[in-house]
């Protein structure tokens, strides 16, 4: 009898262990797909060779950065820190300032203090970076590379690579951006209106001239000039808010 329950007890063991194991493994694997990414340990790839993101990089960073990764381009999208202008013109690398304010301000709706907003930020600059294969790969970065960089990314993803703003704005969050929250309801209707506008545009139900003013929705654009090592944008944000990285 005692040899028959130990038989038993192992053959139970012989297919309970391979599925508690299976379901571990399939729990890390979901961990780490699910896993935020922090962009202040480093840089991540929005499409490897052409565009990285990041958050505000030290100086020492940058400059392994350019080396390892052959950046010919930095993008700051508004982070204060002077020392990105100085490390690029050592480094025979383009800078450029796009100082976009914060989100809100930079898809052109109202920040949770405010009823209104204006106009989205021109990123025409970063578009005729990323169409010019001599400016790549190009690093694009905010402060802490989470919204500013975020939304630069998703609108990246949406006007350029055909993706679905809920796919955009799930990759997003993966950066720590935190999309379901109240404040950033405006930020997700503009990349659903955008991510509608150039569908309808690719399917003939709208032509670029019928899209609403909107130079990140337009899929082309009169060429600017950007030439020399060093390249500084004129407009000016609206408004920067810090606690928005």
């Amino acid at each position: 009898m005692t040899v028959a329950r130990t038989s038993a007890s192992r053959s139970r063991l012989s297919w309970i262990l391979p599925l508690a194991i299976g379901a571990a493994v399939g729990a890390s694997v979901m961990y780490v797909a699910l896993k935020p990414v922090h962009p202040r340990h480093g840089i991540t790839p929005v499409e490897a060779g052409v565009m990285y993101r990041s958050g505000q990089l030290e100086a020492d960073e940058l400059e392994r950065a350019i080396g390892e990764l052959g950046i010919r381009t930095v993008v700051n999208l508004g982070s204060k820190h002077d020392w990105d202008e100085p490390v690029c013109r050592a480094q025979g690398v383009k800078y450029v300032d796009l100082p976009v304010g914060d989100v809100w301000a930079m898809c052109g709706v109202p920040a949770p203090n405010q009823t209104a907003g204006g106009e989205p930020y021109d990123l025409r600059p970063l578009w005729e970076l990323l169409e010019s294969p001599e400016a790549q790969p190009i690093l694009i970065h905010c402060w802490g590379g989470v919204h500013r960089t975020g939304v630069a990314s998703a609108i990246y993803r949406i006007r350029h690579d055909g993706w679905r703003a809920e796919e955009a704005i799930r990759e997003m969050d993966l950066y720590g951006f935190d999309s379901h929250k109240s404040k950033f309801e405006g930020v997700r209707a503009y990349l659903n209106d955008l991510a509608t506008q150039l569908a309808d545009a690719r399917s003939g139900a709208k032509t670029p001239d019928t899209l609403a003013n909107d130079e990140n929705a337009a899929p082309s654009y009169s060429p600017l000039n950007h030439e020399g090592t060093e390249t500084t944008a004129t407009a000016t944000a609206p408004r920067m808010d810090a606690s928005t990285r």
